[in-house]
């Protein structure tokens, strides 16, 4: 380890101002009303609100350059050494080795300057689970990889493995496509996202111009004739499918997905750009989301069910493998990227016993709407009607799309209507196993499992109605490897 790897080092002095501006949204509100509405009332809470709002901005920039100045971490042969805190520091040490996997996402204003933004996360669930650096150089950030990668191929299982860099074994898989990103626009609901915001930036010019006059006199012309309105409709099919198109390519533009024996590296955006990994050894199942629009196409949503850590899900899925892929290349690139995670093509159904049951289930929310129908608005007789047909043909089609397999050492379930899941996972991934019966249940001969899998958060999948002897068979199932795990553990203590 070098001498500059042994500095102390803080993040881009830049951070302060980006932490000053994220900071604006909390007082935006506050300095309108106190130093744009109210800017000549003389009332007293005027005067006191304006007082304590300028403190606590004072305060809060203060807060901002002591984070920035506490904030600082360095690089060691073992571990990395974390000191943060604002007029308080605290120091945590990470051992290199519990760090497992990386994200790292450069936006425009990153890009601007040469920045970006660094996640390391580590194997354990504390609420400090995840290192991150917002706002260091590009180079900084290829330094701290480095490190990293060199601790891994440094450990003595790593060191027989990786006879050749880690760069030639990565393998590139997938490489999405416009064509993808077409579908993606067109079966989703990017092609209707435009429209929200062009009725807020016209609310707001409407505010300040009043527009009223001059929208009716447009709606009014372009509904004078049946030429004008179907040119309109065209062109806002049109433009809702071209602004879809280009919000899917700016969010998953070149998503690329390589790997290598222990990381799937995962890469997307054109000016905000996002790199993640997955441990292998992590990934505990598969979920595999088809909605209605993509079911014309043949084409699924794939995540993965990890045990790693996976943050900032508002921002971003850092647990998507793939986001929009045909279900006959996924049977192709699977065995490629996992080839240990077997796809049962062949699924069974569940019984003609299961339909009765989810037909006879009661629906309180059908007993209130229609109550409130009868007494109130009894000229919308219709609506009760409409659901309760509705509510059976989605309980015929829950049944029907309900489905289950078992092998050996994998048990893979589908479940959903709108949405269907299928969701794959080996049994020595099963954490819990639980298996109940309701008292209908009981007398058609039916039962209902609920498989718990290590995962953050916790995966659990319900199967309901299926045979109760099928229902036993996977208890025994799993009953097996948890027997099999007991007699490994006393074979390590003998030994």
């Amino acid at each position: 380890m070098n001498e500059q790897q042994l500095m102390q080092t803080r993040q881009h002095p830049l951070w302060i101002l980006y932490q000053i501006g994220l900071s604006v949204k909390e007082v935006i509100i506050p300095v309108l009303i106190f130093f744009v509405f109210n800017i000549r009332n003389e009332a007293l809470w005027v005067k006191l609100g304006s007082i304590a709002l300028i403190l606590y901005i004072i305060f809060r920039i203060v807060t901002i350059i002591f984070q920035w100045k506490n904030h600082t971490y360095l690089f060691t042969d073992k571990h990395v050494e974390v000191r943060e805190g604002r007029f308080v520091s605290n120091k945590r040490y990470i051992a290199l080795n519990r760090i497992q996997s990386h994200q790292q996402q450069t936006s425009i204003f990153h890009r601007l300057f040469g920045l970006t933004s660094l996640s390391l996360i580590t194997g354990t669930s504390s609420d400090n689970a995840v290192i991150k650096f917002e706002m260091i150089s590009s180079k900084e950030a290829e330094r701290i990889k480095r490190i990293i990668q060199e601790k891994k191929q440094n450990t003595p299982e790593e060191i027989e493995l990786n006879e050749t860099p880690a760069k030639d074994k990565r393998k590139l898989h997938y490489k999405i496509s416009f064509r993808e990103i077409f579908l993606i626009a067109l079966t989703s609901i990017y092609v209707i996202a435009i429209f929200p915001v062009l009725v807020s930036i016209y609310l707001k010019i409407d505010e300040i111009f009043k527009l009223e006059t001059v929208a009716l006199q447009v709606f009014s012309f372009l509904t004078d004739s049946w030429m004008l309105i179907t040119i309109t409709l065209l062109f806002l099919i049109v433009f809702a499918i071209g602004s879809g198109v280009i919000i899917t390519y700016l969010r998953f533009g070149n998503y690329q997905v390589s790997s290598d024996h222990e990381q799937i590296y995962i890469s997307r955006g054109i000016f905000n750009k996002t790199f993640y990994t997955i441990p292998r050894e992590k990934i505990n199942g598969l979920l595999i989301e088809k909605t209605i629009p993509r079911r014309f196409f043949n084409v699924v949503k794939v995540k993965v069910v990890s045990l790693g850590d996976l943050f900032d899900e508002s921002e971003m899925e850092t647990d998507t493998l793939f986001p929009f892929i045909g279900e006959s290349k996924l049977k192709e690139l699977l065995p490629e990227i996992l080839p240990s995670f077997k796809l049962q093509e062949e699924m069974n159904p569940l019984p003609k016993q299961a339909l009765f049951v989810n037909l006879i289930q009661p629906s309180y929310l059908l007993v209130i709407v229609t109550f409130f129908i009868f007494f109130f608005w009894p000229e919308f007789w219709f609506v009760p009607v409409i659901y309760a047909f509705s509510l059976i043909f989605y309980r015929i089609a829950k049944t029907y799309l309900t489905k289950y397999a078992q092998t050996e050492k994998w048990i893979q379930l589908q479940t959903g209507v709108l949405v269907t899941e299928t969701f794959l996972t080996k049994r020595e991934k099963v954490d819990e196993l639980e298996v109940n019966q309701s008292w209908i249940e009981q007398q058609l001969r039916l039962a209902t499992i609920s498989i718990t899998s290590r995962a953050k958060p916790i995966h659990i999948s319900t199967l309901e109605h299926l045979p109760v002897e099928t229902a036993i068979e996977y208890y025994l199932w799993f009953k097996q490897e948890a027997s099999e795990d007991k007699m490994n553990k006393n074979r390590q203590v003998d030994i």
